[in-house]
């Protein structure tokens, strides 16, 4: 996977759009960023190695919010993230990818 084109098509698709009323554009890109840079300092933390970069969690992290401002934003990214990745990422990947992004807002109730 060649994360930079990744983040290239991220900014692309994210950097202009509004998710929320009051929210500046590229605010879903930024936020994207954000979590998927803490999402790959856990995995350092949790390993004690900081070369390692988990592609697919990190490239999860960075769309999970891609269909923000959809309705069920979760599901309508989980189709996009697909759409988007296809010419970058093997069926595999995506599958993985898409469903990071589809299940991120799910909560467990005990």
């Amino acid at each position: 996977m060649n994360l930079e084109v990744i983040r290239g098509i991220a900014r692309k698709a994210m950097e202009t759009r509004i998710s929320h009323s009051g929210r500046e554009p590229g605010y879903i890109f930024a936020h994207g960023k954000r979590t998927a840079n803490l999402a790959g300092e856990i995995v350092s933390r949790m390993t004690g190695r900081e070369e390692i970069i988990d592609e697919i969690l990190y490239t999860g992290a960075l769309f999970h919010d891609v269909g923000k401002g959809l309705p069920r934003h979760n599901e309508a990214g989980a189709v996009l993230v697909k759409q988007l990745l296809a010419d970058v990422c093997d069926v595999g990947q995506l599958e993985s990818i898409s469903d990071i992004v589809r299940f991120h807002c799910l909560r467990k109730h005990d």
